[in-house]
């Protein structure tokens, strides 16, 4: 089967260009282009049907959550998760199976409250006459 594809001739030249780049034939490369095209497209039709099922079967579990909020966590659930890096930061020494005994590892149970302001934030409750109730 011939295919005609009309291109401009900066278009073609580029198109050869690239083509002589991966050592590829025009032909090779559009037809690779194409089928690459349809595969990446019946991919992610099936995972948007996933998606919907998904969206469907949780939606119906928890009638009581937005649907909305289901979607942002579903979504939330397939990005991919990397561990903090904190360069220069004693965390990227520190042993991710630790256990309480080792975080705790040097505590002598003695604490202090000295960094804590205990100034009050915003207006205190002061009541004008204590114990004596107002009334008409």
């Amino acid at each position: 089967m011939d295919v005609v594809i009309e291109t401009t001739d900066e278009e073609r030249k580029l198109a050869e260009k690239y083509a002589e780049m991966h050592g590829s034939s025009l032909e090779e490369l559009f037809k690779s282009a194409l089928f690459e095209r349809i595969e990446v497209e019946k991919a992610t039709s099936i995972k948007e049907a996933r998606a919907e099922k998904s969206l469907r079967k949780t939606a119906l579990a928890n009638p009581d959550l937005p649907v909305d909020f289901i979607k942002d966590i579903l979504a939330a659930k397939e990005m991919p998760t990397e561990p903090f890096n904190f360069d220069n930061d004693e965390a990227t020494t520190r042993n991710p199976k630790a256990t309480l005994e080792d975080l705790f590892e040097g505590y002598d149970g003695q604490y202090t409250c000295e960094e804590i302001s205990l100034k009050p934030i915003g207006k205190e409750y002061q009541p004008s006459d204590a114990g004596e109730p107002k009334g008409d």
